[in-house]
């Protein structure tokens, strides 16, 4: 099958890492412990005053998802895009599956 999905990108100023967890909390509230959790912070850029520089240089990545047994997927990413140059991102993913259609030919 294929995947039918909706993506919301946001660039903060500032504050990176509040926004991250304020999105965090409230998908775990409302879906539960995380499928998985994936977090790299470099020692040099866990003081507070060298987060947000050490996320637009694509130093920090987070990915946090949700997976259940329908396909259906949320994932919340913090850092650059993996895939791309783009620039660093608070990002928000949902996919879910999507059945093919298939047309009955026998009487063609």
């Amino acid at each position: 099958g294929s995947l039918c999905g909706i993506t919301i990108s946001q660039v903060p100023e500032n504050g990176w890492a509040d926004a991250f967890s304020r999105l965090d909390a409230g998908l775990t509230a409302k879906y539960g412990p995380a499928s998985s959790r994936r977090v790299f912070v470099p020692t040099p850029c866990r003081a507070r005053e060298q987060f947000d520089r050490c996320v637009r240089d694509g130093a920090i990545s987070f990915k946090v998802s949700w997976q259940w047994s329908s396909g259906q997927q949320l994932r919340l990413s913090l850092g650059k895009p993996t895939r791309s140059t783009g620039s660093a991102a608070l990002e928000l993913v949902y996919a879910q599956p999507t059945r093919k259609a298939s047309a009955d030919v026998s009487g063609l």
